[in-house]
């Protein structure tokens, strides 16, 4: 009886010690990433048509808007994005034309914003082949301009599939080495 008192007290104490530690990660001091901005650059070359974000961030949760205008062609999107690691589901039509969600994590890194996510997987030849992204925000010293990479990886699933005694027989795998992709774009405030 003692002991499971003492293991009880042991882990409520652990259970403080954990959401004391998840308050002070999130008053952290963040970049404040609120506000309009205008396409600059991509890849260091002028872009085509017109882009602009509006960024909206209370607390962990970060809504961006895209808005991008080319040829006359208007396309809308707008992104929720939890800064504390929750987890979130997005649309991505420039990406993933299809309408189905995309799973993604965003987090800090020091000063940078990282959201993760995964692609839904792709079959070639009767291999898997995993397509995951990263989008990395920055701000400028200034605040006044902000720097998105994003990369983009194309590889063999980890798993081989060929261990199923009931799997199509594989061809060989069109990749041997993972595909990667990516593109700075640099927007400014306006």
């Amino acid at each position: 009886m003692l002991v499971r008192l003492f293991v009880l007290v042991f882990f409520a104490f652990v259970s403080q010690l954990e959401i004391a530690n998840s308050q002070t990660n999130q008053s952290q001091t963040v970049p404040d990433f609120n506000g309009q901005f205008v396409l600059e650059s991509v890849n260091g070359n002028k872009p085509t048509g017109d882009t602009k974000l509006i960024i909206s961030q209370v607390g962990p949760e970060l809504r961006l808007a895209r808005e991008s205008v080319n040829a006359g062609t208007t396309q809308k999107s707008v992104f929720t994005y939890y800064t504390d690691g929750r987890g979130e589901t997005n649309l991505y039509p420039e990406l993933y034309p299809y309408k189905e969600k995309v799973k993604s994590v965003t987090t800090w890194k020091k000063d940078e914003l990282i959201v993760k996510f995964s692609l839904p997987s792709t079959m070639v030849n009767n291999q898997v082949l995993v397509n995951e992204g990263v989008h990395q925000f920055k701000l400028s010293q200034d605040g006044q301009s902000l720097t998105v990479i994003s990369s983009f990886t194309v590889e063999p699933a980890k798993t081989d599939a060929s261990s199923n005694p009931f799997a199509s027989p594989r061809s060989p795998n069109p990749i041997t080495t993972p595909i990667k992709r990516s593109e700075k774009r640099i927007y400014r405030r306006i």
